[in-house]
C-alpha cells in the first residue's frame, strides 16, 4: 500500500512539474523564454518572461483560448493567475514593446494587460497595447470593450471598438478615434507576410493628438 502511494505521488508530481500553460505557435527569428533561446513550438509556463528580437514577429497561445501577437523588441511577463470570488484572472505585463491580444472573458475567467501604472481589463475583445522606453502607453480596441484604470485614481473608463487612448501621465486620458490605427494588422494566423504588422509608432513620435478624426 505504501509503495502504491509513493508511486502515485511521484506520478502526480511528474505530471504537474511538466504541465505547460502555452506555447509559441509562430516565430521565424530570435525569441527568448527567461533569457534562454526558444523557437516555434517551445512551451510556456505561467511566470515566464518572453522577449522578441529586433526582427521577430511571434504568436503565443495561452491555453485554452488566448492568443498574443508580439512585435519586434517586445518583452512580456506571463503572470501566474490569481483567484478572487471564484473568478480566475490571467494577467500579462507588457514591460516594453507592442502586442496584440485576443481573449474572451467568461463568468469564471478574466484577463488583463498591465503597462507601467495602467491596467487594461479585457471584456471579450481584441486590442493592441504599446509601451515605449519613455514610459508612454498606447491602447486601441478592434473588437469588444477594454476597461482602463490608472493606479492612484478612483475612476476608470471604457474604450470601445474603433477607439483608442494614449496615456502619458497619471490622469485618465481622452477616448478618441485615430486614423492611423486602421492600418494595424490584427491577423493572428497565416504566413509572416500575412500577420506582420508594419505600423511604426516611432515615426509618429507619439504625436497622436494630430492624427485623430477631428
Amino acid at each position: 500500500m505504501r509503495h502504491f502511494s509513493l508511486t502515485l505521488f511521484i506520478l502526480l508530481f511528474s505530471v504537474s512539474s511538466f504541465a505547460k500553460n502555452g506555447k509559441i505557435v509562430f516565430s521565424k527569428d530570435d525569441i527568448w523564454i527567461n533569457n534562454s533561446k526558444a523557437m516555434m513550438g517551445s512551451s510556456i509556463n505561467f511566470g515566464d518572461t518572453i522577449k522578441t528580437g529586433k526582427k521577430t514577429t511571434a504568436i503565443i497561445k495561452i491555453f485554452p483560448s488566448t492568443s498574443l501577437k508580439l512585435k519586434p523588441n517586445t518583452e512580456i511577463l506571463i503572470e501566474k493567475p490569481t483567484t478572487n470570488s471564484d473568478i480566475e484572472t490571467q494577467s500579462y505585463t507588457l514591460k516594453l514593446g507592442e502586442m496584440f491580444i485576443q481573449a474572451n472573458k467568461t463568468n469564471k475567467k478574466a484577463y488583463q494587460v498591465k503597462s507601467n501604472n495602467v491596467t487594461f481589463g479585457v471584456r471579450g475583445t481584441q486590442f493592441f497595447v504599446s509601451n515605449s522606453k519613455a514610459k508612454k502607453s498606447w491602447m486601441c480596441v478592434n473588437e469588444g470593450i477594454v476597461a482602463v484604470s490608472i493606479a492612484g485614481t478612483e475612476k476608470n473608463l471604457e474604450v470601445k471598438a474603433g477607439q483608442g487612448v494614449q496615456i502619458v501621465s497619471n490622469k485618465l486620458p481622452k477616448v478618441k478615434e485615430y486614423l492611423w490605427t486602421k492600418k494595424l494588422n490584427w491577423k493572428m494566423s497565416g504566413s509572416i507576410d500575412e500577420i506582420k504588422d508594419t505600423v511604426d509608432l516611432k515615426t509618429l513620435n507619439y504625436n497622436i493628438e494630430e492624427l485623430d478624426y477631428e
